[in-house]
C-alpha cells in the first residue's frame, strides 16, 4: 500500500497514526472569496485557509458568521465563542437552532458535514459536527456548572449565547485544525473541508 501498511482489515496504532496525519502536508486550499454584492462580481483573490496561521487569526471569539450546509443548501447564523484548535460555535437564535437541527434530520449528530463559513466578505471551506456539548444554556458562561451537555458532566460552562435553545456549542473545523480532546487532525473533518473547497471553486 502507499502508506506501507499491510491490508489486514484492522485499524491498528499505525493505521490510526496514518489517518491522523492526513492532509497536513497538502498544498494550501486557495479558494475564491465570497461574492462582492456591491457590484455583482466575484473577487478572485485567494487566501490560504489553514486554521493555524490564517483562519484562527481572522475568526476571533465573538465573531458572527453565516454557515451554509452544502448538502441541504440551508444556512444559519452563528457566533464563534470558544476554541483554539478549531472553532467552537453557537447558534445566534432559537430559529437558527431549529434550522440547524432540521439540517441534520432532527437529531444532534457528530457526523462531519461539509460547510461554507461566510465571514468578513470571505467564503471559507469548513467541516461541521452538529452535536452541542460542554455547555448549559441556563448557567453563567465560563462559570462552573454541575451539568453540561453531551455527557461532559460538571466543569466550565462553554455556553456564551443564551436563550437559543441549545446547550453548549458545536464544532467547526478548517484545514489543518485539530480536535481539542486528542490535539490531532481528524481525517473525516479534513475530507469534508476538501469537499467544501471544491464546492466553493465550482460555485463562487
Amino acid at each position: 500500500m502507499d502508506a506501507g501498511l499491510a491490508a489486514d482489515g484492522i485499524v491498528g496504532s499505525n493505521t490510526v497514526a496514518q489517518l491522523n496525519s492526513f492532509n497536513v502536508q497538502e498544498e494550501p486550499l486557495s479558494v475564491p472569496t465570497e461574492k462582492d454584492t456591491s457590484n455583482g462580481t466575484y473577487n478572485t483573490s485567494t487566501l490560504d485557509w489553514t486554521w493555524f496561521g490564517t483562519v484562527k487569526n481572522k475568526l476571533s471569539n465573538g465573531s458572527n458568521i453565516k454557515v451554509l450546509d452544502i448538502n441541504s443548501g440551508t444556512t444559519f447564523n452563528a457566533r464563534k465563542t470558544y476554541g483554539s484548535n478549531h472553532a467552537d460555535v453557537e447558534t445566534l437564535t432559537k430559529g437558527d437552532t431549529a434550522t440547524l437541527k432540521s439540517i441534520i434530520g432532527g437529531s444532534w449528530s457528530w457526523t462531519r458535514r461539509p460547510v461554507v463559513v461566510f465571514f468578513d466578505g470571505y467564503a471559507i471551506p469548513a467541516s461541521m459536527a452538529a452535536y452541542p456539548h460542554a455547555g448549559n444554556d441556563g448557567a453563567k458562561a465560563t462559570a462552573y456548572t454541575s451539568w453540561r451537555s453531551g455527557g461532559y458532566g460538571g466543569g466550565q460552562n462553554l455556553d456564551a449565547v443564551k436563550n437559543n435553545n441549545m446547550h453548549g456549542h458545536i464544532d467547526i473545523h478548517f484545514k489543518g485544525s485539530k480536535t481539542h480532546g486528542s490535539n490531532r487532525v481528524n481525517a473525516d473533518h479534513q475530507n469534508a473541508v476538501k469537499k467544501a473547497a471544491n464546492y466553493i471553486k465550482n460555485n463562487y
